[in-house]
């Protein structure tokens, strides 16, 4: 009676320690899913906003060149004055403020 007993024990003891090894690659496993997860989000949120970045640089350069074909098509602004409209803080004819400096270089 006495061998059964003992390999009863052992048996329940192995257990025991199955589980709770068990238990901790759970864990393990659950906080490496959930680092994952933190660097999966991450990454996508610095895409989106990469992407909103472009997106946004990309409908400014849209509004300039409507507003240049909108005041070319126009055709009431003389040529001498294109160079004064501003877009925002900047000449909205660009090219005309960049040729008219190279012909002063000259």
């Amino acid at each position: 009676m006495e061998v059964p007993l003992t390999n009863l024990i052992h048996s329940a003891e192995k257990l025991i320690r199955d589980k709770r090894s068990s238990a901790r690659n759970v864990s393990t496993r659950v906080e490496q899913e959930s680092l994952d997860k933190t660097e999966f989000s991450s990454g996508l949120t610095s895409r989106y906003l990469k992407i909103q970045e472009t997106l946004s640089s990309l409908q400014g350069e849209f509004t300039r060149e409507q507003m240049k074909l909108g005041i070319l098509n126009e055709g009431n602004t003389p040529n001498s004055e294109l160079i004064n409209i501003l877009f925002g803080e900047t000449p909205l004819f660009r090219e005309l403020a960049e040729n008219l400096k190279s012909i002063r270089a000259l």
